[in-house]
């Protein structure tokens, strides 16, 4: 570990830390830690020097691989990290980790240039703001389950989430965490098929989150919230990416199950609603009836028709209209 990511593990108690105990600590002469400390200053991170206190960092919205291992349980300390400053997109680090047989890692960007959502739609992913993550899996699904590999993730959001802020979290199928009916988050899943074996030789699913207050562009000011605005609280982003590690590795620990179902339809917000179904060049009104255990949504079409949806895009029809 480099010396500065040494002295940021320091950092991230919180406390007052002097450059002779650094030094003590980690071995080094006071001059060493002060370009650390200097080299973490030059990362974006803020830290503050006090007379005769030491140096004490007050930057919540760091975002390094050190910063959010601090809040990681001992158990998910081995699991592999990588966090950068700007990506064209997680998803694609993720699938050339993946080309390159590495095993089941977490993929973390400050800034996506290229961030993409479902059907090809742009994913807004500006620097300092959220949080941006892939996770590289091998689930060892077969081709079926593949579908349920969005719900899985976001439950595990809606727990992340819940878990750093007091905040109520539901979910507008298929992959939009919301609160108060407002985006907060979205989720991309891609892999790839074993044609002989039928099964996921891996699979890689996007979440992006939008954590520091602030206005979004224009065209989704109305229809999207960040985790900040909603807790009326500063949100380290950090501390959320690891509860999102941690909330992801425990759903998919027991993916094959399907427990996680359950969870996904009680948060449901569509579930009983009216709704606009556009899939494809088709488009048509009806009512959401349930989510299924292969994650479709059945609806009920005015005139009786029920139909199926594994995939497509709804909308909530407001009452009244």
């Amino acid at each position: 570990m480099a010396l500065k990511d040494q002295v940021l593990s320091l950092l991230l108690t919180g406390e007052y830390l002097s450059g002779e105990s650094a030094a003590k600590k980690l071995g080094v002469s006071r001059t060493a830690v002060w370009k650390a400390v200097e080299a973490l200053r030059q990362d974006g991170c803020k830290i503050e020097a006090v007379t005769n206190r030491g140096y004490i960092l007050v930057n919540e919205n760091l975002l390094s691989e050190e910063s959010v291992r601090c809040f990681l349980p001992d158990k998910l300390h081995d699991m592999p990290i990588y966090v950068y400053k700007s990506v064209t997109s997680t998803n694609d680090v993720a699938k050339e980790a993946a080309e390159a047989g590495r095993q089941d890692a977490v993929f973390i960007a400050n800034e996506q240039t290229s961030g993409r959502g479902r059907m090809g739609r742009k994913f807004i992913s500006e620097a300092n703001r959220g949080v941006y993550m892939s996770f590289l899996l091998h689930p060892g699904c077969p081709a079926e389950d593949s579908a349920l590999l969005t719900t899985a993730a976001a439950v595990a959001v809606c727990r992340a989430a819940e878990s750093v802020a007091d905040v109520t979290c539901g979910i507008k199928w298929v992959n939009d965490v919301c609160i108060k009916e407002k985006k907060l988050a979205g989720i991309l899943c891609e892999g790839a098929f074993g044609f002989e074996s039928g099964q996921l030789d891996y699979a890689i699913v996007g979440i992006g989150t939008n954590i520091k207050a602030g206005a979004f562009p224009a065209e989704i000011a109305d229809r999207a919230t960040s985790l900040e605005t909603e807790a009326g609280v500063i949100i380290s982003r950090s501390r959320y990416a690891a509860a999102l590690i941690e909330a992801v590795v425990s759903v998919f620990s027991d993916f094959s199950s399907g427990s996680f179902m359950d969870e996904y339809r009680a948060r449901s917000f569509v579930t009983g609603r009216r709704i606009r179904v556009n899939c494809g060049t088709e488009s048509y009104e009806a009512t959401a009836e349930y989510i299924t255990d292969r994650g479709a949504l059945v609806a009920s079409l005015p005139g009786g028709e029920r139909r199926t949806l594994s995939s497509g895009e709804v909308s909530i029809i407001p009452i009244g209209n």
